[in-house]
């Protein structure tokens, strides 16, 4: 007969795995153009608060946690794709015209389709955000809200990928609409 400790240690990794689903860098390509800003430069910048490495407690209803690991790359990723090709990106926040501030992004897992039984069938990808848009320094506006992956089926990293898709859209709504 087998020791007992080396059937509980597949049981423990099997245990482990479910319970976050770990992520390295995303790069999403949000659906965004602002023409006139081409000559106008702009930055990112990323409030100490917003964790680059980090776990998510498991939501109710059977979704897992998320371990995510670069998160500023991902954010930076998406920035630079949505902003591209209507602005010259720089780096440096002291120097450019606009300023995208991101105060928060906190991504978490939300059941999308339950079984008969009660539990969770799929789950999708939620951002809340805070961020603001300065402009030669001082604050113009801000946007703040709770955005979903665009597509709430599939793998949770193209739900997470399209969640930030989401988030730069519409701050783009909140921060450029009219300019």
């Amino acid at each position: 007969m087998k020791n007992p400790k080396y059937l509980l240690l597949p049981l423990i990794f099997i245990f482990i795995g479910c319970a976050t689903i770990s992520f390295k860098a995303s790069n999403p390509f949000p659906n965004v153009y602002i023409p006139g800003m081409e000559n106008k430069t702009i930055a990112l910048l990323i409030s100490s608060d917003v964790k680059n490495k980090f776990k998510t407690q498991p939501t109710g209803g059977g979704c897992k946690g998320l371990h995510l690991k670069n998160w500023h790359t991902s954010l930076k990723n998406g920035f630079n794709n949505a902003y591209k090709d209507s602005f010259k990106i720089i780096d440096s926040p002291d120097n450019a015209d606009y300023v995208i501030k991101l105060l928060r992004t906190t991504p978490f897992l939300e059941v999308t389709t339950m079984y008969g039984t009660g539990a969770a069938a799929a789950c999708g990808v939620n951002i809340t955000y805070k961020a603001r848009l300065l402009h030669n320094g001082k604050a113009l506006k801000s946007s703040a809200h709770t955005v979903m992956a665009k597509q709430r089926a599939g793998k949770v990293k193209m739900n997470l990928k399209s969640a930030l898709e989401s988030m730069y859209e519409i701050m783009t709504k909140d921060f450029f609409n009219g300019e």
